[in-house]
């Protein structure tokens, strides 16, 4: 006996645009499972995405639940057949058939006791090719971009220490992520190929806005623009101009 988890797709994506998808989830009659958010003891249904082929997933949209209360606690409950909408953004350069995995973790219950469901699903999203159009072609659309200036906030002193302002500035509604992300984003990296005797001795981060996707699903973002402190220890002869070079690259 187990939860029924089936995957719905209904029409195709556009590039650049959103689409959403659901989960179609049956439990067992006369048991239930949890909300995402229950308050109580009992174990939330959890969903776990493992490819998303470059999508990025916006928003999950949960059935209201029945709000079980009695003298030990208060379980919010899912029964019957109920869908989870999933809504993703599609990247402006997709094409062809978008292929998606996951799996489930599901505790369901009845007032004799409860079972564990437990699996993997799969699907797939077909994208609409761009419309041609006759005439005289038009260049491509880009996609998300992340342009990159670097400053010192000071002129550096011999022996002392001087920080390099790094700031990405982000194609709008786009973001990149912190270095500690728990979720599935990568972190900008960088490596340099030039320090002119300077040693980096530390890096800072501002906090990242805390996105909450599903339940156990947190990516720490930054929307829209970013400034990284990177600092050096300068050497105590150091004199004229000193050049930094590095190579980065961004997950946008």
């Amino acid at each position: 006996m187990s939860v029924e988890v089936e995957p719905v797709v209904e029409g195709k994506a556009m590039p650049g645009s959103e689409y959403t998808m659901k989960l179609r989830l049956t439990v067992p009659e006369g048991y239930h499972a949890y909300h995402k958010d229950n308050p109580g003891y009992s174990l939330p249904v959890k969903i776990t995405w493992s490819e998303l082929s470059g999508l990025e997933l916006l928003k999950a949209e949960w059935p209201e639940p029945h709000k079980h209360v009695d003298e030990f606690s208060e379980e919010w409950e899912l029964d019957g057949t109920f869908d989870i909408a999933y809504t993703f953004k599609v990247p402006d350069n997709a094409k062809g058939s978008l292929s998606l995995r996951g799996s489930h973790e599901i505790q369901f219950c009845d007032a004799a006791g409860c079972f564990q469901s437990e699996g993997d699903f799969s699907t797939s999203i077909e994208v609409e090719a761009g419309a041609e159009v006759e005439g005289t072609p038009t260049a491509e659309p880009k996609g998300p971009q992340a342009k990159a200036t670097a400053t010192f906030a000071s002129t550096a002193k011999p022996g002392g220490q001087a920080t390099l302002e790094w700031t990405f500035e982000l194609t709008k509604s786009y973001h990149v992520y912190h270095p500690e992300n728990p979720g599935y984003g990568t972190a900008p990296e960088f490596t340099w190929t030039e320090l002119s005797g300077l040693k980096l001795i530390d890096q800072k981060w501002p906090k990242a806005h805390e996105h909450e996707i599903d339940t156990d699903w947190i990516e720490w973002e930054y929307p829209d623009k970013v400034t990284i402190q990177f600092i050096f220890e300068v050497p105590a002869d150091a004199s004229g101009e000193l050049k930094l070079a590095a190579d980065w690259s961004a997950q946008v």
